[in-house]
């Protein structure tokens, strides 16, 4: 698989579980769940990481 395609295939998934993580989930459970900002935000640190790091 090229790197470029990696790349949008992780871009993909993550922000499949990002959804899959919010889903049913109100602003304020968001804000009050340590571990749900934690999974979501890592998530964000995948989709903005650079194909070259």
């Amino acid at each position: 698989m090229r790197k470029d395609d990696a790349y949008l295939l992780d871009i993909l998934v993550s922000s499949r579980l990002i959804v899959s993580y919010v889903k049913g989930a109100s602003r304020e459970d968001f804000l009050s769940s340590v571990g749900l900002q934690d999974q979501v935000i890592r998530r964000f640190e995948i989709i903005g990481r650079r194909p070259d790091d």
